[in-house]
């Protein structure tokens, strides 16, 4: 019996991020019109995260257009197997959340919340999670 294109799909990601040694829950999901995907990752930085949105991005068949309420097939293969939808989440976890808030607090000497999310979101990208430098 064959497989369904989302399973397909699940197995193609998941060994990719094998390779790359990434720890990912990788689930499928098929429902009366459409199918998905879902990556679980957990403690990645952000960079991270978009690379592996862009690296299968192309197992995704076309994105849901709100204004109009339809679905465009706007990235159509018939060379590899696709979803209707395909999602990327990362969470960090307990011990990672309050290593983060302690050295946000000691760099700024304030409490995060929501009133200063938007410094709080970059000093995760660009200070807890350093992007290591590639040397020639």
């Amino acid at each position: 019996m064959a497989r369904s294109p989302q399973a397909q799909v699940a197995a193609i990601i998941r060994k990719g991020l094998k390779t790359h040694g990434i720890k990912a829950s990788v689930r499928s999901e098929g429902y009366a019109g459409g199918n998905s995907v879902t990556i679980d990752l957990v403690d990645q930085p952000p960079w991270v995260v978009k690379a592996i949105q862009r690296e299968t991005s192309k197992y995704k068949r076309g994105s849901f257009n709100a204004m109009e309420d339809i679905y465009e097939h706007s990235n159509k293969r018939d060379d590899i197997p696709q979803v209707k939808f395909l999602f990327v989440q990362n969470r960090y976890s307990e011990e990672v959340k309050k290593d983060i808030d302690s050295q946000f607090y000691q760099l700024y000497e304030i409490e995060s919340t929501a009133s200063n999310a938007f410094l709080f979101n970059r000093f995760v990208e660009r200070e807890y999670f350093k992007k290591p430098r590639v040397r020639a």
